[in-house]
């Protein structure tokens, strides 16, 4: 995939009810990288834009999740073709914890 030349990609398996194929992405020198991709056509695009969008919203107001990667053409979301169905495709940074305080 565009802009992952060089990282070495582990499957991360999946659990029983998963929807998705995740890959681990490593590379020396870099920060790790979290690949999913969406298999099944059961959510439209802009259905899985929201969830990353949201994703994105949490990272950025002190969410404990990772944040989303935009691709090298700015997008959070990109879609590829394959055995012709359409695919959904995204990039996080490994996941950071961070402190949470519950009150």
């Amino acid at each position: 995939m565009d802009g992952l030349e060089g990282y070495e990609s582990r499957p991360i398996k999946a659990h029983s009810r998963g929807q998705n194929v995740v890959y681990n992405c490593e590379k020396e020198g870099t920060d790790a990288k979290i690949l999913r991709i969406a298999f099944l056509n059961d959510r439209s695009r802009e259905e899985l834009l929201g969830e990353v969008e949201y994703i994105r919203y949490l990272f950025e107001h002190g969410g404990s999740v990772s944040d989303v990667v935009s691709s090298r053409k700015g997008n959070l979301l990109e879609e590829i073709i394959h055995n012709p169905e359409r695919k959904s495709v995204f990039l996080k940074s490994r996941v950071v914890v961070r402190s949470c305080h519950i009150i």
